[in-house]
Protein backbone atom coordinates (compact mmCIF):
# COMPACT_ATOMS: atom_id res chain seq x y z
CA UNK A 1 0.00 0.00 0.00
CA UNK A 2 2.97 2.43 -0.06
CA UNK A 3 2.65 2.78 -3.63
CA UNK A 4 -0.88 4.17 -3.15
CA UNK A 5 0.06 6.00 0.02
CA UNK A 6 2.99 7.94 -2.21
CA UNK A 7 0.19 8.32 -5.26
CA UNK A 8 -1.68 10.68 -2.40
CA UNK A 9 1.25 12.28 -1.76
CA UNK A 10 1.51 13.44 -5.05
CA UNK A 11 -1.92 14.00 -5.54
CA UNK A 12 -1.86 16.48 -2.66
CA UNK A 13 1.10 18.39 -3.89
CA UNK A 14 -0.49 18.84 -7.11
CA UNK A 15 -3.35 20.24 -5.08
CA UNK A 16 -0.96 22.54 -3.26
CA UNK A 17 0.93 24.04 -6.32
CA UNK A 18 -1.42 24.26 -8.88
CA UNK A 19 -4.46 25.33 -6.38
CA UNK A 20 -6.71 22.51 -7.96
CA UNK A 21 -8.81 20.58 -5.80
CA UNK A 22 -9.20 16.69 -6.57
CA UNK A 23 -12.88 15.19 -6.21
CA UNK A 24 -11.94 12.59 -4.71
CA UNK A 25 -15.53 11.36 -4.00
CA UNK A 26 -16.38 11.52 -7.53
CA UNK A 27 -13.36 9.17 -8.44
CA UNK A 28 -12.78 5.65 -8.53
CA UNK A 29 -10.55 2.92 -8.71
CA UNK A 30 -10.52 -0.46 -10.62
CA UNK A 31 -8.41 -3.48 -9.92
CA UNK A 32 -6.63 -5.63 -11.99
CA UNK A 33 -5.55 -8.90 -10.53
CA UNK A 34 -5.95 -7.25 -7.09
CA UNK A 35 -7.19 -9.05 -4.64
CA UNK A 36 -10.88 -7.53 -2.86
CA UNK A 37 -8.46 -7.14 0.65
CA UNK A 38 -6.30 -4.64 -1.01
CA UNK A 39 -8.55 -3.12 -3.33
CA UNK A 40 -10.54 -2.29 -0.01
CA UNK A 41 -7.52 -0.25 1.67
CA UNK A 42 -6.69 1.29 -1.38
CA UNK A 43 -10.21 2.80 -1.78
CA UNK A 44 -9.46 3.67 2.19
CA UNK A 45 -6.57 5.47 1.91
CA UNK A 46 -7.74 7.60 -1.46
CA UNK A 47 -11.30 7.84 -0.29
CA UNK A 48 -12.77 7.16 -3.48
CA UNK A 49 -15.34 3.87 -4.71
CA UNK A 50 -14.60 1.03 -6.43
CA UNK A 51 -15.69 0.23 -9.96
CA UNK A 52 -15.71 -2.76 -12.05
CA UNK A 53 -15.70 -3.42 -15.95
CA UNK A 54 -16.82 -2.44 -18.56
CA UNK A 55 -16.70 1.53 -17.91
CA UNK A 56 -17.15 4.64 -20.15
CA UNK A 57 -14.42 6.91 -19.66
CA UNK A 58 -14.43 10.77 -21.90
CA UNK A 59 -16.85 9.02 -23.93
CA UNK A 60 -15.15 5.69 -24.63
CA UNK A 61 -16.01 2.19 -23.62
CA UNK A 62 -13.35 0.42 -21.47
CA UNK A 63 -13.21 -3.28 -20.73
CA UNK A 64 -10.85 -5.88 -19.28
CA UNK A 65 -12.71 -7.82 -22.39
CA UNK A 66 -13.08 -7.69 -26.05
CA UNK A 67 -15.33 -4.47 -26.61
CA UNK A 68 -18.67 -5.69 -28.72
CA UNK A 69 -19.59 -3.06 -31.63
CA UNK A 70 -22.83 -2.12 -29.97
CA UNK A 71 -21.17 -0.48 -27.03
CA UNK A 72 -19.63 1.70 -29.08
CA UNK A 73 -22.72 2.94 -30.20
CA UNK A 74 -25.86 2.23 -28.80
CA UNK A 75 -28.09 5.16 -30.61
CA UNK A 76 -28.65 2.35 -33.54
CA UNK A 77 -31.03 0.04 -31.73
CA UNK A 78 -33.41 3.14 -31.00
CA UNK A 79 -33.25 3.93 -34.43
CA UNK A 80 -34.07 0.54 -36.27
CA UNK A 81 -37.23 0.44 -33.60
CA UNK A 82 -38.49 3.98 -34.32
CA UNK A 83 -41.38 4.22 -36.94
CA UNK A 84 -40.25 6.99 -38.03
CA UNK A 85 -37.35 7.22 -39.18
CA UNK A 86 -36.73 9.53 -42.13
CA UNK A 87 -37.42 12.50 -39.98
CA UNK A 88 -35.60 15.13 -38.66
CA UNK A 89 -34.59 14.76 -35.14
CA UNK A 90 -35.77 18.48 -34.42
CA UNK A 91 -39.65 18.13 -36.37
CA UNK A 92 -39.73 14.92 -33.60
CA UNK A 93 -38.71 16.44 -30.65
CA UNK A 94 -40.50 18.63 -27.90
CA UNK A 95 -37.67 21.37 -26.44
CA UNK A 96 -40.55 22.19 -24.29
CA UNK A 97 -41.15 19.13 -22.71
CA UNK A 98 -37.73 17.25 -23.09
CA UNK A 99 -39.30 13.91 -25.27
CA UNK A 100 -40.45 12.88 -28.39
CA UNK A 101 -43.77 13.98 -28.64
CA UNK A 102 -45.00 12.15 -32.28
CA UNK A 103 -42.23 9.03 -32.07
CA UNK A 104 -43.76 5.71 -32.18
CA UNK A 105 -41.87 2.71 -31.72
CA UNK A 106 -42.27 -0.61 -33.13
CA UNK A 107 -42.63 -2.64 -29.79
CA UNK A 108 -42.52 -1.47 -26.14
CA UNK A 109 -38.76 -0.04 -25.21
CA UNK A 110 -37.08 -2.19 -22.35
CA UNK A 111 -35.24 -1.28 -19.59
CA UNK A 112 -31.63 -1.34 -21.17
CA UNK A 113 -33.18 0.38 -24.03
CA UNK A 114 -35.13 3.37 -21.47
CA UNK A 115 -31.82 4.20 -20.71
CA UNK A 116 -30.28 4.93 -23.52
CA UNK A 117 -33.40 7.11 -24.67
CA UNK A 118 -32.70 8.98 -22.10
CA UNK A 119 -28.92 9.19 -22.17
CA UNK A 120 -30.05 10.84 -25.90
CA UNK A 121 -32.92 13.20 -24.60
CA UNK A 122 -29.82 14.35 -21.78
CA UNK A 123 -27.53 15.01 -25.13
CA UNK A 124 -30.40 16.53 -27.04
CA UNK A 125 -31.21 18.94 -23.93
CA UNK A 126 -27.11 19.82 -23.64
CA UNK A 127 -27.43 20.77 -27.88
CA UNK A 128 -30.72 22.81 -28.57
CA UNK A 129 -32.10 25.29 -29.73
CA UNK A 130 -32.66 22.33 -33.17
CA UNK A 131 -33.16 23.08 -36.44
CA UNK A 132 -34.43 21.03 -39.17
CA UNK A 133 -31.66 20.69 -41.67
CA UNK A 134 -29.57 17.95 -42.18
CA UNK A 135 -27.15 17.25 -39.38
CA UNK A 136 -23.33 17.06 -40.83
CA UNK A 137 -20.09 18.06 -38.97
CA UNK A 138 -17.95 21.18 -39.58
CA UNK A 139 -15.00 22.93 -38.20
CA UNK A 140 -15.46 26.69 -36.68
CA UNK A 141 -16.76 28.67 -39.84
CA UNK A 142 -16.68 25.68 -42.02
CA UNK A 143 -13.08 25.44 -42.42
CA UNK A 144 -11.56 22.31 -41.94
CA UNK A 145 -9.55 21.20 -38.88
CA UNK A 146 -5.82 22.56 -37.99
CA UNK A 147 -3.74 22.56 -34.87
CA UNK A 148 -3.61 26.49 -35.17
CA UNK A 149 -7.58 26.95 -35.08
CA UNK A 150 -7.86 24.74 -32.51
CA UNK A 151 -4.98 26.79 -30.49
CA UNK A 152 -7.28 29.93 -31.58
CA UNK A 153 -10.67 28.30 -30.61
CA UNK A 154 -8.66 27.79 -26.61
CA UNK A 155 -6.98 30.92 -26.39
CA UNK A 156 -10.01 32.86 -25.30
CA UNK A 157 -11.09 34.90 -22.45
CA UNK A 158 -13.47 33.32 -21.03
CA UNK A 159 -13.03 29.43 -19.17
CA UNK A 160 -15.60 26.80 -18.74
CA UNK A 161 -17.28 28.77 -15.24
CA UNK A 162 -17.90 31.71 -18.04
CA UNK A 163 -16.17 34.07 -15.84
CA UNK A 164 -13.76 36.45 -17.40
CA UNK A 165 -9.68 35.28 -17.65
CA UNK A 166 -6.90 37.84 -17.60
CA UNK A 167 -5.22 38.27 -20.98
CA UNK A 168 -1.48 37.80 -19.07
CA UNK A 169 -2.91 34.41 -18.81
CA UNK A 170 -3.29 34.23 -21.91
CA UNK A 171 -0.51 36.56 -23.17
CA UNK A 172 2.17 34.84 -20.75
CA UNK A 173 1.89 31.55 -23.20
CA UNK A 174 3.61 33.52 -25.87
CA UNK A 175 6.26 34.96 -23.92
CA UNK A 176 10.33 33.69 -24.55
CA UNK A 177 10.58 32.62 -20.95
CA UNK A 178 11.14 29.35 -19.48
CA UNK A 179 8.13 26.86 -19.34
CA UNK A 180 8.49 26.94 -15.62
CA UNK A 181 8.00 30.43 -15.71
CA UNK A 182 5.26 30.73 -17.85
CA UNK A 183 3.45 28.06 -15.46
CA UNK A 184 4.31 30.30 -12.95
CA UNK A 185 2.68 33.50 -14.19
CA UNK A 186 -0.41 31.55 -15.18
CA UNK A 187 -0.90 30.22 -11.73
CA UNK A 188 -0.50 33.80 -10.78
CA UNK A 189 -2.76 35.99 -13.62
CA UNK A 190 -5.37 33.27 -12.15
CA UNK A 191 -4.73 33.76 -8.49
CA UNK A 192 -3.88 30.24 -7.91
CA UNK A 193 -0.30 30.35 -6.44
CA UNK A 194 -0.06 29.14 -2.53
CA UNK A 195 -0.29 32.72 -0.76
CA UNK A 196 -1.37 32.78 2.57
CA UNK A 197 -4.86 33.73 1.91
CA UNK A 198 -5.26 31.12 -1.17
CA UNK A 199 -4.45 28.29 1.43
CA UNK A 200 -6.82 29.76 4.33
CA UNK A 201 -9.14 29.65 1.98
CA UNK A 202 -8.68 26.06 1.28
CA UNK A 203 -8.48 25.03 4.57
CA UNK A 204 -4.72 24.48 4.66
CA UNK A 205 -4.29 27.54 7.19
CA UNK A 206 -5.92 28.93 10.23
CA UNK A 207 -7.27 32.46 9.26
CA UNK A 208 -5.15 33.86 11.80
CA UNK A 209 -1.62 32.63 9.60
CA UNK A 210 -3.39 35.06 6.35
CA UNK A 211 -1.07 37.49 7.45
CA UNK A 212 2.53 38.22 5.60
CA UNK A 213 5.77 37.60 7.50
CA UNK A 214 7.37 40.19 6.23
CA UNK A 215 4.69 43.01 6.85
CA UNK A 216 2.16 41.22 8.64
CA UNK A 217 -0.47 42.23 5.78
CA UNK A 218 -2.55 39.81 4.76
CA UNK A 219 -0.80 37.99 1.83
CA UNK A 220 -2.63 37.58 -0.92
CA UNK A 221 -0.94 36.84 -4.77
CA UNK A 222 -1.26 40.43 -5.43
CA UNK A 223 0.48 41.10 -1.87
CA UNK A 224 3.53 38.96 -2.89
CA UNK A 225 4.46 40.37 -6.00
CA UNK A 226 3.54 44.31 -5.85
CA UNK A 227 2.01 45.25 -2.66
CA UNK A 228 4.26 44.01 0.40
CA UNK A 229 6.94 46.36 1.65
CA UNK A 230 10.01 44.25 0.15
CA UNK A 231 8.42 43.61 -3.23
CA UNK A 232 7.21 47.56 -3.60
CA UNK A 233 10.97 48.52 -2.17
CA UNK A 234 12.69 46.21 -4.99
CA UNK A 235 10.47 47.65 -8.03
CA UNK A 236 11.03 51.11 -6.69
CA UNK A 237 14.94 50.51 -6.64
CA UNK A 238 14.67 49.10 -10.89
CA UNK A 239 12.54 52.26 -11.34
CA UNK A 240 14.35 55.04 -9.50
CA UNK A 241 17.48 53.78 -11.23
CA UNK A 242 15.74 55.02 -14.82
CA UNK A 243 14.62 58.46 -12.93
CA UNK A 244 10.45 56.95 -12.85
CA UNK A 245 8.32 57.54 -9.67
CA UNK A 246 5.18 55.16 -9.93
CA UNK A 247 2.34 54.08 -7.50
CA UNK A 248 1.63 50.37 -6.96
CA UNK A 249 -1.08 49.56 -8.87
CA UNK A 250 -4.13 47.29 -7.76
CA UNK A 251 -4.04 44.44 -10.44
CA UNK A 252 -1.31 42.64 -12.31
CA UNK A 253 -2.16 43.65 -15.62
CA UNK A 254 -1.92 47.10 -14.94
CA UNK A 255 1.07 46.92 -13.24
CA UNK A 256 2.23 44.56 -16.70
CA UNK A 257 0.86 47.45 -19.08
CA UNK A 258 2.82 50.08 -17.03
CA UNK A 259 5.82 48.65 -17.06
CA UNK A 260 5.66 47.93 -21.01
CA UNK A 261 4.79 51.61 -21.60
CA UNK A 262 8.21 53.26 -19.90
CA UNK A 263 10.71 51.28 -22.81
CA UNK A 264 10.19 51.28 -26.62
CA UNK A 265 12.24 50.33 -29.27
CA UNK A 266 14.57 47.88 -29.49
CA UNK A 267 15.46 47.84 -25.66
CA UNK A 268 11.40 46.97 -25.23
CA UNK A 269 11.43 43.04 -25.74
CA UNK A 270 14.51 43.11 -23.04
CA UNK A 271 12.21 45.90 -20.46
CA UNK A 272 9.42 43.21 -20.30
CA UNK A 273 11.71 39.85 -19.76
CA UNK A 274 13.24 42.07 -16.98
CA UNK A 275 9.71 42.17 -15.26
CA UNK A 276 9.03 38.71 -15.52
CA UNK A 277 12.02 37.67 -13.72
CA UNK A 278 11.47 40.15 -11.45
CA UNK A 279 7.86 39.21 -10.25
Amino acid sequence: MSMIENLLRILRCFELISGLKINYHKSFIIGINVDESSLSRATSILNCKVETFPITYLGLPLSNRSIGRRLWDPFPDLYRLCRQQDVMVAAVFNVQFQNFSNITWSRRLRIGEQDRLQVMLDLLDAHIPLQQQPDHFYWKNHHHFSSASMNKLLSTTVDRNNQQVSFLALQVWKEPIPPRLQFFFWLLARDRISSNLSLVRRGILQHNHASCSLCQLEESSLHIVIHCGFAWGFWTNILSKCHVSWVARNSLEHFFNLWNSLAAGRHRSLWKLMWFFGV
